[in-house]
């Protein structure tokens, strides 16, 4: 039976039991991601996940982190988008213990330590030149940005270059404390879950403290333009193949479509 209830400080904790299972994967979400950056920390969202792989005060560098977790044949990965951010850790339900300490850790203890930061600046650069490589998955930044004109929804996730190359370490280390907070975080345990799952919860991510002071902005809504003043884009490179994308606008995810169903066929207004 699925439930889903608050920790003490407020953030959501999701428990999904699977009848047969022998893995746990935990997962926290984390509302936040490109569409809420500003352009002088384009690109924050997905640095930050890099960059709480790689050391804590508990295990101070990310070999520490990765060989603690590989031991046990874990799974672990993180991915950012345009509304949220997600680490995840699947291993053995025995260890679940490892796995919700190791995300705590990871999550609210990282050093951000300034050499390993610089280090993962080169990293990311080159992860944008391979997507920029890739016209199957660089046309979908392309698309973006021309669907989406004066927004954050435009931006690329992975942030531009020059952002990357000289963002202060404590322009990061703020939007964290800005964002990384209980009511913006929801905790997910699913497959076998142990008994003692809720209670390790509340003494890991139940004791992290809601700010007084909130400092996260919410993103401005994207207004659809009756006509798109530029809506193309064109890249050309030598390759053997053509990409071609077409968007448009569709419905929002609250349109409440079947009240227009009825209107029409029962002539109500």
């Amino acid at each position: 039976m699925i439930t889903s209830k608050q920790l003490k400080n407020g953030m959501q904790a999701i428990l999904i039991p699977q009848k047969g299972a022998t893995s746990t994967t935990v997962m926290v979400f984390v509302r936040v991601g490109s569409r809420y950056e500003k352009k002088e920390i384009n690109g924050a969202s997905h640095f930050l996940e890099h960059l709480l792989f790689k050391g804590t005060k508990k295990r101070p560098d990310a070999l520490m982190i990765s060989k603690e977790l590989d031991r046990y044949g874990a799974e672990f990965n993180a991915y950012t988008g345009k509304d949220s951010t997600v680490y995840y850790i699947k291993m053995d339900a025995a260890h679940t213990p490892l796995a919700i300490d190791m995300l705590h850790d990871m999550l609210f203890h990282s050093l951000f330590d300034t050499k390993e930061m610089d280090r993962e600046r080169g990293v990311i650069i080159e992860e944008i030149n391979m997507y920029e490589d890739n016209p199957r998955m660089h046309i979908e930044d392309l698309l973006e940005e021309a669907a989406f004109p004066g927004s954050t929804l435009g931006w690329n996730i992975a942030g531009p270059r020059e952002v990357i190359k000289k963002v202060p370490r404590q322009a990061i280390v703020d939007y964290h404390h800005a964002y990384y907070i209980p009511s913006r975080m929801t905790v997910v345990v699913a497959g076998k879950v142990v008994p003692e799952t809720r209670s390790l919860l509340e003494k890991s991510f139940g004791r992290v403290s809601e700010p007084k002071k909130h400092l996260d902005d919410a993103f401005v809504p994207f207004a659809v333009p009756e006509k798109l003043s530029d809506p193309f884009r064109l890249q050309s490179k030598p390759t053997e193949q053509v990409q071609l994308a077409l968007s448009f606008p569709g419905y929002p995810y609250d349109y409440l479509w079947w009240e227009h169903v009825f209107a029409f066929v029962y002539g109500s207004t």
